[in-house]
């Protein structure tokens, strides 16, 4: 069995008819047919049932797909190493769920332009493992809302303010701007306290101050804030400019007016990790915030 055989017979999958395979595949009717019965042959297996509408795969060919796409793909493969003649590395970055998605593609952009020969495998958890992972070598590198111990090297990137996503209905729909005090009675969705760094939870006693009335529903979630809002019907939900960019334009964000605490983005990795990782660590730190957040200075690592 050659390659060629199980190129052409993904062809002939795909055309259903051995005429236009032939055509894609630029040869002659008969030849392709040929191979087709030498493929047979060789895996002892009818691979195509003939008939005058064209060719049917039988339960044996269809065993057989996936199998041949994946050493097409491995062979496809092979050339792209053997001619780069430098063997890829991976780097595996941990980011929370709330890290902002333009944010994390200019990083990506980025990684390919410095390092071309790394792959950064992105791995999204919680803001509460992603340091343990860092610690433990699971992840080479983490971004995360909560600050790290001692056990690993960590920098303050930026820092952003809390703020509310309006929803297009109830009784906050209507403000050009919202504080504390605007949220008694109010419905406001948040994410649950375990889920969150010691500054949600300050934001939330702040806020509980001016507005001791708020009706807080707490709930774990990352990419569902939208249907966990709509299921409890909240009026808004607590969160930062980035998360609320996930949500359906007809949510407007507003930063909560007069509140002391910001959240805040920590960059952590490993001591004694690589010159890779290093060189990852480095190109964060130098990745403009994401839009309403503002860079901490001084950013000196934290030992």
């Amino acid at each position: 069995m050659e390659l060629r055989h199980l190129r052409y017979f993904l062809v002939v999958v795909e055309e259903g008819s051995l005429g236009r395979a032939a055509a894609r595949l630029h040869v002659a009717q008969p030849s392709l047919g040929r191979q087709m019965t030498d493929l047979e042959r060789q895996l002892g297996q009818r691979l195509f049932e003939r008939d005058a509408r064209g060719m049917r795969i039988t339960p044996a060919g269809r065993a057989l797909v996936a199998h041949a796409r994946e050493i097409v793909r491995l062979a496809d493969a092979s050339r792209e190493v053997v001619a780069s003649g430098v063997p890829r590395e991976r780097v595996s970055l941990g980011v929370g769920p709330t890290v902002d998605a333009d944010w994390l593609l200019q990083l990506v952009e980025a990684s390919k332009g410095q390092s071309p020969h790394v792959t950064l495998r992105i791995d999204e958890m919680l803001s509460g493992e992603l340091i343990g992972a860092v610690a433990s070598g699971d992840l080479d590198v983490a971004v995360s809302s909560r600050r790290p111990g001692d056990q690993v090297q960590s920098v303050l990137l930026w820092a952003e303010p809390f703020g509310l996503a309006i929803g297009p209905s109830g009784r906050l729909k209507g403000l050009g701007e919202v504080a504390a005090r605007d949220l008694d009675h109010a419905r406001v969705l948040a994410f649950a306290r375990e889920q969150t760094p010691p500054e949600h939870n300050e934001a939330i006693r702040e806020i509980e101050t001016e507005s001791p009335r708020v009706r807080w529903e707490f709930a774990r979630f990352s990419t569902s804030a939208h249907a966990n809002a709509m299921a409890v019907d909240a009026d808004a939900i607590l969160c930062g400019e980035a998360a609320a960019r996930r949500l359906p334009p007809t949510w407007r964000w507003l930063p909560l007016g007069r509140l002391r605490t910001e959240m805040h983005a920590w960059l952590t990795w490993r001591p004694g990790s690589g010159d890779r990782v290093l060189q990852l660590v480095e190109l964060i730190k130098g990745i403009a915030p994401p839009s309403g957040a503002r860079l901490f200075e001084p950013r000196a690592p934290s030992m």
